[in-house]
């Protein structure tokens, strides 16, 4: 009788080519020209991290939707607003936009962008499975609340600009011995 030992590389893939997952968890750190990805295959270790430009970041997600039932993500806040959130919604997927966080939990010293991900992935991964506080989500806003959030944060900064110019006119003028009247 020949016995063939497969290894557990193989098993894993075999499973997972004849079942479809029941939880996909992907961790981001979103950056303007990238996004890093950690990925959670149901409630398997994470995967090493695999970076994508935004545009193709889209098309893999795509690819990877029909591999789960479910699809969850989650990424912190930041200057980028809320299209990727959106983006993410439309394909179908369960996506958190959290508060940023020092994901350095240990004080390592080491933090970026992979360790920033697989951080994300696996407080997502507790989230998922029942832990509230494993993240703490952030409001997604209108299209139409974010652009009035926009033009207002735009028109606090411009009065505060406006602010910093005209003292440091009047500290020029006091060096030249004027006084303003």
């Amino acid at each position: 009788m020949n016995q063939h030992k497969l290894n557990t590389s193989e098993v894993r893939a075999d499973q997972v080519a004849s079942q479809k997952l029941q939880t996909l968890k992907l961790g981001l750190d979103v950056h303007a020209d990238s996004i890093v990805v950690v990925r959670l295959l149901d409630h398997s270790a994470p995967q090493p991290a695999q970076k994508f430009a935004p545009a193709k970041f889209l098309a893999w997600i795509k690819t990877q939707l029909p591999l789960a039932e479910q699809a969850h993500s989650c990424y912190e806040a930041g200057p980028f607003g809320f299209g990727l959130h959106r983006d993410l919604a439309a394909l179908g997927v369960h996506n958190l936009v959290v508060q940023p966080v020092c994901l350095d939990e240990q004080h390592k010293g080491v933090n970026h962008d992979k360790s920033d991900a697989k951080q994300l992935a696996l407080r997502l991964d507790r989230y998922v499975a029942g832990n509230a506080h494993a993240l703490a989500t952030v409001r997604v806003p209108t299209p139409a609340e974010e652009q009035k959030r926009i033009e207002s944060r735009q028109r606090e900064q411009l009065k505060r600009e406006v602010t910093r110019v005209a003292a440091q006119g009047r500290s020029l003028l006091l060096t030249q011995g004027q006084r303003e009247k």
